[in-house]
């Protein structure tokens, strides 16, 4: 269980190498799409897909915009999905 999470408001492709570094070190991570060209979403979706893939991790959308990658066997804690919830960064209801 993990009571934490990475949050990433994406401003480049750069950001895909600070995704990988995370999910190596076990860390769930946010990554915020919204205003983000389309062009890098479908880049760094596919950069996503392949990390979680090689890592046995997974990826989903956790809310409009914005896609949750974390590494195998975590889980994260309630108070954690409620707090992102407050910022907009998660839809309980999803």
């Amino acid at each position: 269980m993990v009571g934490y999470t990475e949050t990433i408001e994406v401003r480049g492709f750069d950001d895909a190498k600070r995704i990988a570094d995370l999910l190596r070190e076990r860390v769930p991570v946010i990554v915020n799409l919204r205003g983000t060209d389309p062009t890098l979403v479908r880049r760094l979706v596919d950069f996503s897909s392949g990390l979680v893939y090689a890592l046995d991790g997974s990826i989903r959308k956790v809310s409009e915009g914005v896609l949750l990658v974390s590494p195998p066997r975590v889980k994260i804690l309630d108070r954690e999905l409620r707090r992102l919830s407050e910022l907009g960064l998660y839809d309980l209801e999803m």
